[in-house]
């Protein structure tokens, strides 16, 4: 057996009303994007594109969160708290043309990160005001 299927089959199955609470409840018409449960669950995506959606599916299972105590713990403090209504999320992601522009606007500040500091020129601050010690 592969390790991790060995891993997996150690986890703990999730209670139903976790699993209620973790997956999505509905699918949206127009877009075919999975509506509500939590944002991290294993759920469709859609992306609008010229003249058609796309969809793909990503996310966590609800037996990898149930086993995980960041979710564990978001769950029971819902529970908690009476188990409040919440808002629904859809997941819908930015089209292509939309998260290119986004991309490129990142890798141009990244492209700085770990740049040497130009060093100050003789006019950039008056000696008599300029004490570094």
């Amino acid at each position: 057996m592969k390790r991790e299927e060995s891993e997996l089959s150690a986890l703990e199955d999730p209670p139903q009303e976790f699993c209620e609470w973790w997956h999505p409840h509905q699918r949206d018409q127009q877009s075919g994007a999975d509506v509500g449960g939590h944002p991290d669950a294993e759920r469709v995506w859609a992306r609008k594109d010229p003249g058609r959606w796309v969809h793909r599916k990503y996310g966590t299972s609800a037996r990898s969160a149930w086993n995980a105590k960041r979710y564990r713990d978001e769950y029971l403090t819902w529970v908690q708290l009476g188990r409040p209504e919440r808002e629904d999320f859809i997941s819908l992601a930015a089209p292509l043309e939309d998260q290119q522009g986004f991309l490129k606007q990142v890798k141009s500040i990244l492209r700085n990160i770990g740049k040497k500091m130009p060093e100050p020129g003789p006019f950039d601050h008056d000696s008599k005001a300029f004490q570094p010690y």
